[in-house]
């Protein structure tokens, strides 16, 4: 039996996947003593009365979708013994799916702060975020293992990957109103102006490969467009203000009291787009069809001309297909694939309390759910501890951990999502937040922490 360590190196290395989406911040979001629960609802204030992420170190945050497979998958497909370890291919099958996708998002953050004032919450956050993501056809893999003959005979292939690299600075302004008796129902937005920094995105690609049941002949039709933008110059920082790839996003959140116990809160985030416009180009093939039928083996015996010309014609017109010609490109608009949040809160006794949440991603005009449950406890004035667990389709894909510690104003933070060493059989993701934050604490948010040490009446 493979360790479990060398399951997870295998799971890293692999870089195949099963259906991929990004879960953000799952365990964040009910995570009280924390500023950077703005992010996940801009109505969900934090315990800070005033609070300043610090440049660079405030908020170090990825999020990667890597390997999936399950460890059942994995012991029908390594065999291991003392010298060496053989993969059996036929076994792939099982592991990959229609559609599999990898993925990886990082927010570099140069700063964030909010301060309240009275019934008002104002916030102000600037940051560089990157996205990429790969997307790949079960096919694909087919056709690599198993070739085009045996039951693959007579079946269409389709090969296209679908590429995204995108690189863009964000300005977020942000403002939450407090209503009602003792603030019980709270409206936030953030609007977030977009500036491209770079962008390489495939567009309608479409590769196909049909075999012949009959002679093992094959056709072979491609289509291709990637646009791009770049900023064409090696210090994006020193022109950042020249670049005309503007876009706008906006972030609408709610949270309600509804009783002593009991909170409900709800946010949809990224709504907006970019209109891609500097040093745009476009890289394209046209519509190409190649055809393999064969060559005659008396003109390979007897390396006749009729052979070499065959050869060369084939050769040739295989490599047509991938000829991609460049053109300047005009502009395009590519859209920020929108997430969000419905979530439930419950006090139990102590400052412990529990959650629930609704987590929704809407990627390729897919809705891709999950689930998550948490535990949250402040255990004294200074440490404050969240501990998660995450389902899809009924099923546990993976845990999650977070806590805090203040020294002062100074408070560090890290919070994981789906943390590789638990519950990985179904993780197929993994989240990562860390930082530290100078924070000034309400004396209502304080007052109502004394309070809630004391039993709920």
């Amino acid at each position: 039996m493979m360790s479990k360590f060398k399951h997870i190196f295998f799971y890293l290395l692999l870089l195949t996947s099963s259906k991929l989406w990004s879960q953000n911040d799952l365990t964040l979001y009910h995570m009280q003593s924390l500023p950077q629960r703005l992010y996940t609802n801009p109505a969900a204030l934090p315990d800070s009365k005033f609070f300043i992420a610090l440049p660079l170190i405030g908020n170090l945050n990825f999020d990667a979708g890597l390997s999936f497979l399950e460890l059942k998958n994995l012991n029908n497909l390594i065999d291991e013994d003392d010298k060496r370890i053989t993969i059996d291919l036929s076994q792939l099958d099982a592991v990959f799916k229609e559609e599999n996708y990898l993925y990886f998002n990082n927010y570099i953050e140069l700063g964030h702060a909010g301060i309240s004032l009275g019934k008002n919450f104002i916030q102000a956050n600037f940051g560089i975020k990157n996205r990429i993501r790969f997307q790949y056809p079960k096919d694909l893999i087919d056709l690599i293992v198993d070739g085009n003959g045996g039951s693959n005979l007579g079946k269409t292939f389709q090969l296209a990957p679908s590429i995204m690299f995108q690189s863009y600075a964000e300005v977020g302004i942000g403002y939450t109103r407090a209503f009602g008796q003792n603030d019980r129902f709270k409206l936030g937005t953030r609007v977030k102006l977009l500036r491209g920094l770079s962008d390489f995105s495939t567009e309608n690609a479409y590769l196909s490969l049909q075999t012949n049941p009959i002679d093992y002949s094959y056709s072979i039709e491609n289509r291709l467009k990637v646009n791009t933008s770049s900023t064409g110059i090696e210090n994006p920082w020193q022109d950042l203000g020249e670049l005309s790839n503007n876009g706008l996003a906006v972030d609408l959140g709610f949270q309600a009291q509804l009783s002593k116990r009991l909170s409900i809160s709800g946010a949809v985030n990224d709504i907006g787009k970019i209109n891609w416009v500097s040093n745009t180009k476009t890289y394209f093939t046209p519509n190409q069809f190649f055809e393999f039928d064969g060559v005659r083996l008396d003109n390979i015996l007897l390396d006749s001309q009729e052979f070499k010309a065959d050869l060369k014609s084939y050769r040739d017109s295989f490599f047509n297909l991938f000829d991609v010609d460049t053109a300047a490109g005009g502009s395009y608009t590519t859209r920020l694939p929108a997430y969000f949040y419905l979530g439930g809160s419950f006090v139990l006794l102590n400052n412990h309390r529990i959650g629930a949440l609704i987590y929704c991603d809407i990627f390729d005009q897919k809705i891709h759910p999950a689930f998550t449950l948490s535990y949250n406890a402040r255990l004294t004035k200074a440490l404050s501890l969240s501990a998660s667990g995450s389902f899809r389709q009924g099923m546990l894909i993976g845990f999650g951990a977070g806590g805090s510690i203040n020294m002062g104003p100074v408070q560090f933070y890290l919070v994981l999502d789906n943390i590789p060493f638990l519950g990985l059989e179904r993780a197929n993701y993994f989240n990562a937040r860390t930082g530290f934050n100078l924070t000034f604490r309400r004396r209502a948010a304080i007052r109502k922490e004394k309070k809630n040490r004391k039993k709920i009446s």
